[in-house]
């Protein structure tokens, strides 16, 4: 697979300038979710559920908890909510980035896309404009 330099992403951006709002909406759409987690994550109410996550893991593997049915049930639901909590944080962080970026300068916008193209290896993913 070929790997994209910073020339093909330079060129790719100069191709499309004309469309660099919506270069930013794919890019945004195509980053990783956990490019939005920090700093969060390592605060407060991510550290206490990862906590509580971590306790009741350490619990399944005691035989005496092993077929206890409430603690695998707590277990799955502290999952559920820990992962829907960084879901709800990379779609409210995305948008922001996406309502930052397009409020920018070209030049910002134009030097954000280079960086987040290169660094996420995204310009295999984005489409041609005409």
């Amino acid at each position: 697979m070929k790997r994209f330099t910073v020339i093909d992403v330079e060129a790719y951006l100069a191709k499309n300038i004309e469309h660099i709002d919506l270069i930013i909406e794919q890019v945004v759409f195509l980053l990783p979710k956990s490019y939005f987690y920090t700093p969060e994550i390592n605060q407060s109410e991510f550290l206490a559920k990862r906590q509580e996550l971590a306790d009741c893991r350490k619990k399944l593997q005691f035989s005496a908890y092993r077929n206890d049915k409430s603690l695998h049930g707590r277990y799955k639901r502290l999952l559920v909510e820990y992962e829907k909590a960084l879901l709800e944080l990379s779609i409210n962080k995305r948008s922001q980035l996406q309502e930052e970026l397009l409020a920018e300068t070209l030049e910002i916008k134009c030097a954000c896309m280079l960086s987040l193209i290169q660094e996420y290896e995204l310009l295999k993913h984005l489409r041609e404009f005409r």
